[in-house]
């Protein structure tokens, strides 16, 4: 993960340099690599030609990071439902696809490494 650069530089004729804010909505890029077998990978060229029309429209994708964390108060106690189970928290990102993707067949069984960049778009 590599946040956006959001400032903007403004150099003097002396002294080091000044920087001011750019924009206020920074995305984060997101480098991903996956290991897919030939059906995986069909269905990865399917969703990001047809379904994204050649990565150019935006998606939501399951933030595996931070979903499945607990929810806890700010003096650190686990927010629990009727049950007595921890709530947990439920993220998504709304992502775009930076670059093209980029394959590679590493393997006679027909496995991929898929490359790819994705923006964490501000939401």
């Amino acid at each position: 993960m590599s946040p956006q650069n959001a400032r903007k530089e403004r150099t003097g004729d002396t002294g080091p340099p000044r920087f001011r804010r750019k924009f206020s909505a920074v995305s984060e890029g997101l480098s991903m690599q996956c290991i897919m077998n030939l059906t995986q990978f069909h269905t990865f060229k399917y969703f990001y030609t047809e379904t994204l029309q050649q990565g150019s429209l935006p998606f939501i994708m399951p933030d595996r990071v931070q979903t499945g964390a607990p929810v806890a108060t700010e003096g650190g106690a686990i927010l629990l439902t009727e049950d007595d189970f921890p709530i947990a928290v439920v993220r998504n990102r709304l992502c775009v696809f930076g670059e093209p993707y980029s394959a590679n067949r590493f393997s006679l069984a027909c496995d991929f490494t898929v490359s790819f960049t994705l923006w964490d778009l501000p939401t």
